[in-house]
């Protein structure tokens, strides 16, 4: 049996699949969270492909900065502030 177990990544399938039986979406918000912070420590991003902060930064910051607005607009209090300052 293979001993490098990925923990992180049972954790987030275990979140993805949690989020969509009992509808909470907080749980994605959170997932998206945690890939902002994975990527921000390893200074890559992927989507799709291996996108590396120094070979392309400005794809690179699109990309976290996205997951980042998305792992706040899964949780209600954001949804909340952004129907505020649009009234």
């Amino acid at each position: 049996m293979n001993k490098n177990i990925k923990w992180k990544t049972i954790v987030a399938l275990i979140m993805v699949y949690s989020s969509v039986v009992f509808n909470q979406m907080w749980l994605l918000g959170l997932l998206f969270l945690f890939w902002t912070i994975e990527s921000l420590r390893n200074r890559r991003a992927y989507v799709i492909e291996d996108i590396k902060r120094d070979d392309n930064p400005i794809l690179y910051w699109v990309i976290v900065t996205t997951w980042f607005i998305l792992g706040l607009f899964y949780f209600d209090f954001f949804n909340e502030l952004l129907i505020n300052i649009s009234s």
